[in-house]
């Protein structure tokens, strides 16, 4: 047994409000402290071999038990740590889908057990590289047998209502409202959004209107009440006589079957040009260039229209965020990497407006800056969308990216006149060339290459504490 002092403990600043325990870090590792009410109930779940099933299924973070002692806590569970924290505002509707049914597959799961998941809200999955995990243990708990799944609505509310709103093409607004930890998307929002209108009771509700009306003439006030409470709660997706895993089944097959339409507004392109056979040479001797130099553990690109890039940084081993503002682009990017099995996190995210902190001093969710920080920055074939077509000064393009930087950052010079800004080109962007961008460059990073060999202007740009 070790000992571990509380004061040498780093409690998560999101474990806050789960009264079944506390996550923290220690000497490097991330651990959970089980309160006495659950220990009992954990442990058997290692002894019995369930935690391992959960695992083994990739719907369960890995999780194993310690020797730790804690003061406060009857047991200390070690996590697998995710390296990198995204959230559901920043997931494509395909990852939002697949979360959910990794959801569900859990509950499905644990409903054969005698158990369920207390909450079902998407802060508690997170994605490793492209494939989605829980992450809460503590959720798990005993489901009480005459009631089911009483997450359920908050499941509705974060999953099935933005993917209906997204079914439509407004995964732009779905996205926005999920950044609501307590309400997400309610029904009455996904109806309208939608443009459901209210047609009036269905010939299944008048029926059933018909049929308690007759009760109520003829039976009992006490049979009627059961009657009604039985109906209530098989519609809430409780259980009534064991019929969850009959319900979650169904729910599950219901996620399946939304069928996701491109959005309806692109910001920038449809699509761009997501093929990887589409990579310039010249950029791909770059980047080859880079990860030789830096040999970076992670990397961040920024995508507008062109390639990621940052796949051969996944294929020589690095970790890999991607982020474009193009939905489809990114999920294409999704899809090649699970395809492929790379470790690659692509998001929906414009650089420009990176995702805040939420909640109280970011206790909710912590500002990407903080979270996707990484040791390259890869930027190739953005500097005219960043300059051009949102008007940003080369400053502004290098403090920006140099927030994500961590070591070095990667960098080419595209003419304002090209195909997909040529529209926005105009006398007024004098100061719009590669000597003024270099100048900028050399404001935020210590040393500034201009690469040889390359048919525009391409620097990689490293901050002094690099090696």
């Amino acid at each position: 047994m070790t000992t571990v002092p509380s004061n040498q403990l780093t409690f998560h600043p999101a474990s806050f409000g789960d009264f079944n325990g506390r996550v923290f870090h220690w000497d490097g590792g991330l651990y959970r402290g089980v309160a006495a009410t659950r220990a009992e109930l954990y442990n058997r779940l290692f002894d019995d071999g369930t935690v391992a099933r959960l695992v083994d299924h990739k719907l369960l973070v890995p999780t194993e038990r310690t020797s730790l002692e804690v003061d406060g806590f009857d047991l200390v569970l070690e996590h697998r740590a995710i390296p990198v924290v995204s959230y559901a505002y920043e997931w494509t509707a395909t990852m939002i889908r697949d979360a959910a049914l990794v959801v569900v597959d859990l509950e499905i799961e644990l409903a054969a057990r005698g158990l369920t998941l207390q909450d079902a809200h998407p802060w508690n999955v997170l994605f490793n590289g492209p494939n989605p995990c829980w992450v809460d243990f503590g959720s798990i708990v005993p489901a009480k047998p005459d009631t089911g799944w009483r997450a359920h609505e908050e499941f509705c509310n974060f999953y099935v209502n933005p993917l209906l709103v997204m079914a439509q093409g407004h995964h732009r607004v779905a996205r926005r409202m999920l950044t609501d930890s307590d309400d997400g998307v309610r029904v009455a929002e996904a109806s309208a959004l939608a443009g459901q209108r209210d047609r009036g009771p269905s010939l299944k509700s008048r029926v059933n209107r018909a049929a308690r009306t007759l009760a109520k003439r003829f039976l009992p006030q006490r049979a009627c009440d059961a009657i009604h409470d039985r109906a209530k709660r098989r519609r809430a997706g409780l259980d009534v006589s064991g019929q969850r895993p009959a319900f979650l089944r169904d729910l599950r097959d219901r996620v399946r079957s939304i069928d996701l339409r491109p959005p309806r507004f692109s910001a920038v392109h449809v699509n761009g040009r997501s093929g990887q056979d589409d990579m310039d040479a010249d950029r791909r001797r770059a980047v080859e260039f880079a990860l030789a130099q830096i040999r970076p553990a992670s990397v961040f690109e920024v995508s507008y229209a062109s390639p990621f890039y940052s796949t051969l940084a996944a294929r020589a081993g690095a970790r890999v965020v991607a982020v474009g503002v193009d939905e489809t682009h990114v999920d294409d990017l999704y899809a090649f990497a699970r395809r492929e099995a790379l470790d690659v996190l692509p998001l929906v995210m414009d650089v420009r407006t990176p995702s805040p902190a939420y909640g109280l001093c970011g206790q909710t969710a912590a500002p990407a800056t903080d979270r996707l920080a990484s040791d390259l920055v890869i930027a190739l074939d953005a500097t005219h969308h960043l300059g051009v077509r949102y008007r940003l000064n080369f400053d502004q393009v290098a403090r920006g990216l140099a927030q994500f930087a961590r070591r070095a950052l990667l960098i080419d010079f595209i003419e304002g006149n090209d195909p997909a800004t040529r529209d926005y080109w105009s006398a007024d962007f004098a100061a719009y060339t590669p000597q003024n961008l270099e100048a900028a460059l050399r404001r935020h990073f210590a040393r500034v290459e201009l690469l040889g060999g390359c048919a525009r202007p391409t620097f990689l740009c490293v901050k002094e504490d690099a090696t």
